[in-house]
């Protein structure tokens, strides 16, 4: 013992960060297939048999039962550490179809909401980590299983599919959903190799439909502009977009409803006028209308008293850069 005691290195800095990778990378690999083997599989040596597994959860099984306590558990368990596992989103994503016993989100319970959330939790986190290779490693089936699961759970007001009742069930929910969705949103504007990932009609609706919804929260508006901010050619269709107008949407709705905040009134500043320097100019009718939505609410804030010194002063500032940015576009044409 003493021999071989004598005879091993000691380790370096370097192995140990190489042994904790490993380890970790081993970890996870482990919880991703104990979630494969017992929600995919009838038994856990079978092959992958989804729609029947979906069937098993809408009869609620005894084994599904069990399956149930077991996965939320892991995927509690997955949101607790960050890690990087390309091919573990459709394994994820799978879990989840079956664990809500395949409802759509128009039909889904407390339950199946907020594995929903956790779902988009972890995903956010495993795309932080990601580069272009991992995007590529997760395959075309694999990125549209992600883009779908965006679209279908951007919930909004807004949604043409989305009616009262169901919609008030995720109210509790929502605002935490959509700051995981808009996070996956940015992270798959950064890797993405093709700048088509996210360009589809259905895709761009979602988006413009939650960015417009009036009951979000301005936090959540507020992170969705500093997203379009991130990438502003998502906006730059050739030909019309659902997101043409969007940010003239956010302000008007907004100040109509007096839900209008000075960081989500600034940061739309910031943006159209990035935007703008990227090619996506003013139409005539946009620029007369943010010109007289500027003009409203530097009349209000001129001639109403604010307890909030500071947040007047801000709503004049922006309001001026408006109005200033908008004449020099105007003479310029």
């Amino acid at each position: 013992m003493t021999t071989l005691k004598g005879s091993i290195p000691r380790l370096t800095a370097e192995d140990e960060c190489e042994m904790e990778l490993f380890v970790g990378s081993t970890h996870t690999n482990t919880v991703y297939s104990t979630l494969s083997r017992h929600t995919l599989r009838p038994t856990p040596y079978a092959v992958q048999d989804l729609e029947g597994q979906i069937q098993e959860h809408k009869a609620a099984t005894p084994r599904a039962t069990r399956v149930l306590d077991l996965d939320t558990l892991i995927i509690d368990t997955l949101t607790q550490f960050t890690h990087c596992c390309p091919l573990s989103i459709q394994i994820l994503l799978d879990s989840l179809q079956i664990l809500t016993a395949g409802r759509s989100p128009i039909q889904k319970q407390e339950k199946d909401r907020q594995l929903t959330i956790r779902t988009a939790h972890i995903l956010r986190k495993n795309l932080r980590e990601f580069d272009s290779k991992d995007l590529i490693a997760l395959g075309a089936k694999g990125v549209d299983y992600l883009i779908t699961f965006v679209q279908t759970h951007l919930i909004s007001r807004g949604s043409r599919w989305m009616k009262k009742q169901p919609y008030e069930a995720w109210i509790a929910v929502k605002d935490r959903l959509t700051m995981h969705l808009y996070s996956i949103i940015r992270e798959l504007l950064r890797i993405q190799i093709r700048f088509d990932t996210l360009y589809f009609t259905n895709m761009l609706q979602a988006i413009a439909d939650s960015l417009t919804d009036i009951t979000q929260d301005q936090g959540v508006v507020f992170y969705g502009l500093h997203f379009l901010h991130f990438k502003p050619n998502l906006n730059m269709e050739p030909n019309s977009s659902p997101l043409d107008g969007v940010i003239l949407k956010i302000l008007r709705s907004r100040w109509d409803r007096n839900r209008l905040c000075t960081r989500v009134w600034a940061k739309s500043h910031s943006q159209r006028m990035i935007m703008h320097s990227a090619g996506k100019s003013f139409n005539p009718v946009e620029s007369a209308q943010l010109t007289q939505l500027a003009a409203e609410v530097m009349s209000h804030c001129a001639q109403s008293s604010y307890h909030d010194l500071e947040e007047r002063a801000r709503f004049l500032q922006t309001g001026s850069t408006w109005l200033r940015d908008l004449a020099i576009d105007n003479m310029s044409n």
